[in-house]
């Protein structure tokens, strides 16, 4: 009675411990963190909206001094917005999935331009994300896509024109 008392216990234990180690297994986060700014001027309380997989996860803002940092689980791909009245909506595309890994802590510094509404020959009607950060691998981290930011950089330039 008392060896069947104790595989009993045996068993619970492992099973609370291996349950516990489940539950308690952290996945990969990406903090990604800057500031907002417009001709070189921070920008306040800008609205921060993040959606994951197609579904809004979070809203934040910026500081007085138009920093920001949101933290982004890995395993799933977030569009990151940024607004404020007055401003040109702006957003980014962050593909935290990867067949490689989902674990890890990784961070990612990136300023954000945002443009007056007021700006001559803007045409703000339909701007795609401003960049484009995918998982390279648990050594590199995250990047951006360089041959998608030249293209949508002149895209914005040619605003200007």
């Amino acid at each position: 009675m008392v060896y069947k008392l104790h595989n009993m216990r045996t068993v619970l234990l492992l099973l609370f411990v291996g349950s516990s180690s489940i539950l308690f297994a952290q996945k990969g986060v990406l903090t990604l963190q800057g500031r907002v700014e417009n001709q070189k001027v921070r920008i306040p309380n800008v609205v921060i909206e993040v959606y994951k997989d197609n579904e809004l996860f979070l809203t934040d803002s910026t500081e007085r001094n138009g920093v920001y940092k949101v933290d982004l689980d890995l395993g799933s791909v977030y569009n990151v917005s940024f607004k404020k009245k007055g401003y040109v909506r702006k957003s980014i595309a962050v593909v935290g999935q990867s067949e490689k890994i989902e674990q890890g802590r990784y961070f990612f510094q990136l300023d954000i331009e945002l443009f007056r509404l007021d700006q001559e020959g803007l045409d703000h009607s339909v701007l795609p994300p401003a960049a484009m950060l995918y998982l390279v691998d648990d050594k590199t981290g995250f990047a951006y896509d360089k041959r998608y930011v030249k293209w949508i950089s002149g895209e914005y330039r040619d605003l200007d024109d």
